[in-house]
């Protein structure tokens, strides 16, 4: 099975492995920084707890390439550091996660020479969120579109719709964190309703 690694927005989407001879080997998303904000109190011990945010992390992914000669070795590099260096951030998305997708920017190409017409290099990125995303919304929901991991708490129903008739209740989270949008986490609810005496959203 050919592994491959596509990069989009709204303005382009370029699937990089369809370069000849290039070959998407591995990833790694390197270590989580967790910012924890507390408070220190004098008089009492420990400290107080406020909300945990995440920073961005690294996206490594891993290729390798076999060229003619030196100089179709050369070309290569040149088209990926087109492709891979914008003044806008882009989405990743890459087949040995084929659920997820990364918003980055790209920071670096570490190419190592083995000989003059093949190569390894890792590309990094810098994951601004500092968390993954669904590749699709729960919106596009489906079981058999085969864009949907197991790990991100599928349903095991093919149509996710409500019909309330509470004064509370819960929505269906295929995330596997918190939703959160003062946090500027997605967050898009359409309600119909009837409402009387008026409704509160919290």
């Amino acid at each position: 099975m050919k592994h491959e690694v596509k990069m989009f927005n709204d303005e382009f989407n370029v699937n990089l492995t369809d370069i000849p001879k290039l070959k998407f080997l591995d990833f790694s998303e390197e270590g989580v920084e967790v910012k924890a904000n507390t408070k220190e109190i004098n008089g009492t011990d420990g400290v107080v707890m406020g909300p945990i945010n995440f920073g961005p992390f690294d996206l490594v992914l891993n290729f390798s390439f076999i060229g003619h000669d030196i100089n179709d070795y050369n070309l290569m590099l040149q088209k990926l550091r087109r492709l891979l260096f914008k003044r806008e951030a882009f989405y990743i998305w890459h087949s040995f996660m084929p659920g997820k997708k990364y918003a980055v920017y790209c920071t670096e190409n570490a190419i190592d020479y083995k000989t003059p017409t093949f190569g390894t290099f890792s590309i990094k990125f810098s994951v601004i969120k500092g968390y993954s995303e669904s590749l699709r919304e729960t919106d596009k929901f489906s079981l058999s579109s085969g864009e949907w991991q197991f790990e991100t708490g599928v349903l095991s129903v093919d149509n996710v719709k409500y019909k309330h008739n509470t004064t509370g209740f819960k929505i269906y989270n295929g995330s596997t964190d918190t939703i959160d949008p003062h946090i500027r986490h997605k967050f898009r609810l359409l309600i119909n309703i009837d409402a009387p005496k008026g409704f509160t959203l919290t």
